[in-house]
């Protein structure tokens, strides 16, 4: 009984670091999706100032 205890307790704690990891991960995509997006606008603002530029 006690070594099917210790071994549940270990499996809960590697359940828990795979979860932080995943929570890391998640935040790290969500950063770097936001980045992307910024970017994105940031590519339509300087084409529109290029087409503004064109049509001049």
């Amino acid at each position: 009984m006690a070594e099917k205890n210790i071994g549940e307790s270990v499996d809960n704690t590697q359940e828990k670091q795979d979860m932080l990891v995943e929570d890391k991960n998640q935040e790290e995509t969500m950063s770097t999706a936001s980045n992307r997006c910024q970017t994105l606008k940031n590519r339509k603002k300087s084409s529109k100032i290029r087409l503004t530029k064109d049509e001049l």
